[in-house]
């Protein structure tokens, strides 16, 4: 009688996880296996391309709140993106006010892309209060809708 072994991803070797990591894209991985568990959390933040993610692109995604919720955490967590571009990705004032929690301890990202998004003057409000406390420098939201 063949034992039969069930396998989870935190049982694997981690030379078989980093060929799996290899086979994802970037948002895939920093979205989805984030705070999954401490394990988890090891292995990425010593992933060498999860170390290296300076710049991202998430440009006319429509990313909307509940997108937002996930890249709010992974802002909180990141240690070397220092430019994120969400142009035309469909941030309203609840996203806004995701993204705006994430930001508030982040202290690397100093560049942040937000033109054609619809967050209003509530989701303004929202992110000023953020860029108070962080080391956000240049802040883009022309065609934004904004009073």
């Amino acid at each position: 009688m063949a034992d039969n072994i069930t396998r989870s991803l935190h049982t694997l070797p981690v030379d078989l996880v980093y060929h799996i990591l290899d086979k994802l894209d970037r948002l895939t991985i920093l979205l989805s296996l984030r705070n999954v568990c401490t394990s988890l959390n090891t292995i990425i933040d010593t992933y060498h391309q999860y170390k290296t993610l300076s710049n991202l692109t998430l440009r006319s995604n429509d990313i909307g709140s509940n997108g937002a919720q996930y890249l709010a955490e992974a802002l909180q967590n990141t240690t070397t993106l220092t430019m994120l571009n969400l142009e035309s990705s469909n941030i309203d004032s609840v996203a806004a006010q995701y993204l705006a929690q994430g930001l508030q301890n982040n202290t690397t990202l100093t560049e942040l892309n937000l033109h054609y998004n619809k967050f209003g003057d509530e989701g303004l409000e929202y992110l000023s209060r953020a860029f108070q406390n962080n080391t956000v420098r240049q802040v883009f939201f022309s065609s934004t809708i904004i009073s």
